[in-house]
């Protein structure tokens, strides 16, 4: 019986300790100044992006995500060559969540 505590406090600290931050693109950003100008305008909106030495963006979670990308869209500051059509903020499945 013990041996199932432990096992099922074990899985829930490895759950709590995953990784839940989502891409605003899935691809990477070599433009060192593109990237610059995205981090500050999500900034001034108060969200907080990670940047991977890869140049990939992330934040917390998929709405903020969909916000980051609805907000640099809007703003022409998407990077060209990220193969981005500016048309799939609207290629969502369901639209009540």
């Amino acid at each position: 019986m013990i041996k199932y505590i432990f096992g099922y406090i074990l899985v829930l600290l490895f759950l709590g300790c995953t990784n839940t931050n989502v891409y605003i693109f899935e691809h990477p950003i070599s433009d060192q100044d593109a990237i610059e100008r995205i981090i500050t305008r999500l900034d001034q909106d108060g969200i907080k992006t990670i940047v991977s030495n890869e140049g990939i963006i992330k934040v917390k979670d998929k709405s903020t995500a969909s916000r980051a990308r609805a907000i640099l869209i809007n703003e022409d500051l998407v990077p060209s060559g990220l193969g981005l059509d500016p048309w799939s903020i609207f290629d969502r499945k369901r639209w009540n969540n």
